[in-house]
């Protein structure tokens, strides 16, 4: 270790030194700085500079001069000092510094650095948590990358829960679906009644199932899809639809039998006018 000390009176604040430069025969490394004051001003007093400088080779050596320069007021003039020389003789370490060097244990919790033989520390201990990179971890990439997908996720899902909310609170949506589950109830009446071969609920479901599908079209209530309405709203296209219509009102005073292949006929017949006017 390097010790230089400058003593005087000035601003210490502004003394700096870079020591002893590496060169071909000298590692060096950067001095640190102690300050003690003479004075309550901090005027004056004495600055420490020590610097951990390592050989690069054996044999006789010499620790170069170091320059410090200031300017004195008194003869308004820059003043160069300079230490001397110090001869040093190094000789080689009788034991390798790396096999002197102990794995410090898992349950170690602050292990110190091991010396080598020759009583040196080694020139840079690791400690076992060290890191390569002093980046913050909001801005490391993969930090970035899980915050912006979950942000993305947050946003979808709100999203979805909107859409579905407004989906929820329109009014002509829920007139749309509760009108097709009572197309459906109404087909399945069709096909009870089929099985039991009872003409007059077949076609009295098969005319509710019509009214439905024009009454959710019309937004009119089901029960204002009369033959009248059909006559005008269809401009005489809906000859079939007005004769279920026709057949089931026949039917509650005529009492008019159908055979089974006949009601399937009429069960196929209403099921392509329900797809025609849900196209329509």
């Amino acid at each position: 270790t390097l010790k230089m000390q400058i003593t005087g009176r000035g601003n210490f604040d502004r003394v700096t030194t870079n020591g002893l430069p590496a060169g071909t025969a000298w590692k060096s490394y950067k001095p640190s700085a102690r300050f003690e004051p003479a004075d309550s001003s901090a005027t004056s007093g004495t600055k420490t500079f020590e610097q951990s400088i390592v050989p690069v080779k054996t044999g006789p050596q010499q620790i170069p001069a170091v320059h410090f320069s200031y300017f004195d007021p008194g003869t308004q003039k820059y003043v160069t000092k300079a230490t001397q020389p110090i001869a040093v003789d190094i000789t080689a370490a009788t034991a390798a510094p790396v096999a002197a060097i102990a794995t410090p244990s898992a349950s170690a919790q602050n292990p110190e650095p091991v010396k080598s033989a020759d009583g040196l520390v080694a020139d840079q201990f690791v400690p076992q948590h060290a890191t390569s990179s002093l980046r913050p971890l909001v801005l490391r990439p993969w930090f970035i990358a899980v915050n912006a997908f979950m942000l993305a996720a947050l946003v979808v899902g709100s999203l979805f829960r909107w859409i579905s909310r407004r989906r929820a609170n329109d009014p002509q949506r829920r007139e749309r679906e509760a009108a097709e589950q009572s197309v459906n109830a109404s087909l399945a009446a069709m096909d009870a009644a089929l099985k039991q071969q009872d003409a007059s609920a077949f076609f009295n479901a098969a005319r509710h199932a019509l009214q439905e599908r024009l009454a959710a079209q019309w937004h009119v209530p089901a029960s204002g899809v009369t033959l009248p309405e059909i006559r005008t709203r269809l401009n005489g296209q809906g000859e079939q639809v007005r004769a279920v219509f026709q057949t089931a009102d026949e039917l509650a005073y005529s009492g008019k039998r159908f055979t089974a292949p006949d009601l399937k006929h009429w069960r196929d017949l209403v099921k392509s006018q329900l797809q025609q006017l849900a196209q329509s």
